[in-house]
């Protein structure tokens, strides 16, 4: 693992975002609507009870295509399993960087958020 900090870079279609691993790979991912994350949760089955396994598993499923490679949305724990071993160390950590930069900062964007 290096200690390089990934880059983002915005696309202008459908808001997803490019993001590069600290292994180099390009990343595509958008945030997961409403329906894809009942779907994710169906797909895990009993899995879905786990916090933190749900935490990788809405990660992982945020990728929409690595490299020229596009990613099947999971439809089972062993597609998310899969997914995750495939973005492993590197693609997780960055995934998860952007996903904390979508979280409110502060009190006042909670509120805001929430009235939206």
């Amino acid at each position: 693992m290096t200690d390089k900090i990934p880059t983002a870079v915005a696309v202008a279609s459908s808001n997803s975002t490019i993001i590069k691993d600290s292994d180099g790979r390009e990343l595509h991912i958008k945030k997961l609507n409403t329906l894809e994350g009942a779907k994710l949760t169906r797909a895990c089955g009993d899995a879905a009870s786990n916090q933190p396994y749900m935490i990788y598993a809405t990660l992982a499923a945020s990728v929409r295509q690595i490299d020229d490679t596009p990613m099947q949305f999971p439809k089972s724990v062993e597609a998310v399993e899969s997914l995750i071993g495939r973005l492993d160390d590197a693609g997780m950590e960055a995934v998860a960087r952007w996903a904390e930069s979508l979280a409110p900062q502060n009190q006042d964007d909670v509120w805001a958020a929430a009235k939206n």
